[in-house]
């Protein structure tokens, strides 16, 4: 398998997994998601080295809505991004 389009379900963000290779001609695999953040669109971006295509097919064809949610929160944790929405998410409600 070559990519694949998960849907990370708790944000409900599509992650898309491909397959290629990199300036030296070395297998690796592409994460990449686009999420409104900080009043912005921004790229999650990621590339996972493999030591041969089969290898990182392999990680394509397993890559599960799990690992989207891992690569999601991981890279909006490392890039210091706060999602469009999230900013009074762990705040009570007002009210009775």
């Amino acid at each position: 398998m070559n990519y694949k389009v998960v849907m990370e379900p708790s944000m409900s963000v599509q992650v898309l997994v491909r397959r290629d290779v990199d300036d030296h001609g070395e297998a690796i695999v592409v994460l990449e998601s686009y999420v409104n953040a900080d009043s912005e669109e921004a790229v999650l971006y990621e590339e996972i080295k493999f030591p041969n295509a089969f290898a990182a097919q392999d990680y394509v064809r397993d890559f599960s809505p799990e690992s989207a949610t891992g690569f999601v929160c991981r890279r909006i944790e490392m890039d210091g991004l706060t999602l469009d929405g999230d900013e009074n998410e762990n705040e009570e409600p007002e009210g009775n």
